[in-house]
């Protein structure tokens, strides 16, 4: 180990424990050094106010172990009082302080993992499945609002891409750091999740391309045809049923299952190929509208790439045996 690696893991070690704590409890220290801080301005205002303005007799008394504890309790009761309305911003403060990807990360999958590469491997293996499932809502949520734009879905989807994305990130920082240890035995396992990984960020990308033309559609009050609509509600309601096989695959691992998906992703890409293909062919005959016309090819074209990202992901776990 050369010098500065040496170097690194002694101030890693020796850190203080408030710099190693993860992120929540950093906030939960923030927090408590704010309310004594705060707390001990106000005491102090009011003990100068009471001493030497109203001049209490009180402070002329000797101290008592009773008085300490009285005092103290007060301090904390009054404190808690006054702060109490801005406990949400003492939250806020404390989560801007404290909110960066390393922390995500090292909440996400713990570091010490790394040590025993057996057991990190299976807990990658858990996350990839979790990381999987909300790519999956995402998904279902961005079709959903294709047709049918709801702003509190829009909002709660919006918060599943930026959650499954820090998890995407996290995880494949984690296995890239994997991949190096020393202690690993077989880098196959660890290249075929991190493989998934890259393919679960390319499907949530397609996701948020799908919700960004629901947005645009909105916008600019798009009215699909009754053809139109008729052969895309369908693709809609069939692709979310196909989307959720996937899902059910991936989390039981079962080969039958896979092979079955691989067949279904291929049956929906030829699928979808052929409704493009109709719709703009009829389209052709009858006049168009070149926006409805573009929203559907890009919709087409997002189904299209989620498809072949979700055959390559089945297919590379058929070959791994993961």
């Amino acid at each position: 180990m050369s010098k500065e690696k040496e170097a690194k893991n002694y101030a890693v070690d020796h850190a203080p424990i408030c710099l190693r704590a993860s992120k929540n409890a950093k906030r939960v220290s923030i927090i408590h050094i704010c309310f004594n801080l705060i707390g001990t301005a106000l005491g102090l205002t009011l003990f100068f106010i009471a001493r030497y303005i109203l001049k209490l007799t009180f402070f002329d008394e000797a101290i008592t172990p009773f008085m300490v504890a009285g005092v103290h309790t007060i301090f904390n009761v009054v404190t808690t009082v006054v702060l109490l309305p801005f406990s949400k911003n003492l939250v806020s403060f404390s989560e801007k302080l404290f909110n960066n990807e390393d922390d995500y990360a090292a909440e996400f999958l713990d570091e010490r993992l790394l040590n025993t590469p057996t057991v990190a491997v299976e807990e990658c293996r858990r996350k990839s499945k979790i990381i999987l499932n909300d790519t999956i809502e995402a998904c279902i949520g961005s079709l959903r609002l294709v047709f049918g734009f709801d702003s509190e879905l829009k909002e709660k989807n919006e918060a599943v891409f930026a959650d499954t994305s820090e998890k995407i990130s996290a995880c494949e920082g984690f296995l890239g750091r994997l991949y190096e240890s020393p202690y690993l035995y077989n880098g196959e396992q660890v290249a075929s999740l991190m493989y998934n990984s890259g393919d679960m960020s390319r499907i949530l990308d397609y996701a948020a391309a799908l919700q960004k033309i629901a947005e645009k559609i909105e916008k600019n009050n798009i009215v699909l045809t009754k053809r139109q609509s008729g052969f895309l509600l369908r693709l809609k309601e069939d692709y979310i049923v196909f989307l959720e096989k996937v899902r059910d695959a991936y989390q039981n691992e079962d080969p039958e299952e896979f092979e079955q998906v691989i067949q279904d992703t291929e049956f929906m890409i030829d699928r979808v190929k052929k409704i493009r293909k109709k719709l703009f062919k009829k389209e052709k005959e009858k006049g168009f509208d070149r926006q409805s016309r573009l929203y559907i090819s890009e919709m087409l074209f997002d189904c299209n790439n989620i498809s072949w990202h979700i055959s390559n992901l089945i297919e590379n776990m058929t070959k791994a045996q993961l």
